[in-house]
């Protein structure tokens, strides 16, 4: 899914969402989200790197999962927070996560990138992309 380049109200780490796209492969779903700069080369205090974002909101409940640059699955009602492979590649920045972790038949996602409270770009800019386990 293209994105609208230059949208992004985003000062401080200069992320613009220009591409966003999940593709299952065999056992897990691997989200590619792509920034027209690359990601600065900063981390927050725990050594995880400056990224976008993505979420996928559970149809049940007001939590959502959620996973950054610290590539941790956040949001699930769990004793702990699952870790998913995470790499970024120049401007594109990608998670591979397991399919036991997602709803099972279908799915809404987003990507975005944040400063604390507030989204400074989401693609797509109105509602979520469907993504359908096959």
């Amino acid at each position: 899914m293209s994105e609208k380049r230059g949208d992004s109200h985003d000062h401080f780490t200069h992320m613009d969402i220009v591409n966003a796209c999940a593709q299952r492969r065999g056992a897990r779903v691997i989200f590619s989200v792509t920034t027209a700069h690359s990601p600065p080369n900063i981390h927050d205090g725990f050594g995880n790197p400056a990224a976008p974002c993505i979420e996928i909101p559970r149809p049940s409940g007001p939590a959502s999962i959620q996973t950054c640059g610290d590539a941790m699955l956040r949001g699930w009602k769990m004793h702990y927070w699952p870790k998913v492979p995470f790499e970024i590649s120049g401007r594109v920045s990608k998670w591979k996560v397991p399919l036991k972790y997602l709803p099972k038949k279908s799915f809404e996602w987003c990507a975005y990138v944040s400063d604390a409270d507030h989204y400074r770009d989401k693609a797509p800019n109105k509602g979520y992309l469907t993504f359908v386990v096959k």
